[in-house]
């Protein structure tokens, strides 16, 4: 049974109209959170605030990240608090690729 207390922000006596989710940094699943360090996620709780106290929304804040939660348990968490929106942010770590996978258009002089 997934944990609803870890959704933050939320009236529990009414429907969730949006749930801002900080998205996990990498499946937790496969490799457990080895250290408990973790920025705030500022911008998402400014637009959640802002949707509560101007749009009379009731919505909830979910920090997956911070939870150390993996994709599985956080999409299972979505899914039981039942929004009528989810809103998440979305990283991707930097990568490096090899200028022969680059298209022609687009790749970089030496």
């Amino acid at each position: 049974m997934p944990h609803l207390s870890l959704i933050t922000g939320a009236d529990p006596a009414r429907s969730l109209d949006a749930l801002f989710v900080n998205a996990p940094l990498r499946d937790y699943d496969l490799r457990p959170r080895t250290n408990d360090y973790t920025l705030p996620v500022l911008g998402m709780a400014y637009i959640a605030t802002y949707a509560q106290q101007a749009g009379g929304f009731n919505v909830g804040v979910l920090d997956a990240e911070a939870h150390g939660l993996g994709i599985t348990e956080t999409a299972k968490l979505v899914n039981a608090a039942r929004p009528r929106w989810a809103a998440m942010n979305l990283l991707a770590p930097p990568t490096r690729c090899p200028r022969t996978s680059l298209p022609t258009s687009i790749r970089t002089s030496p």
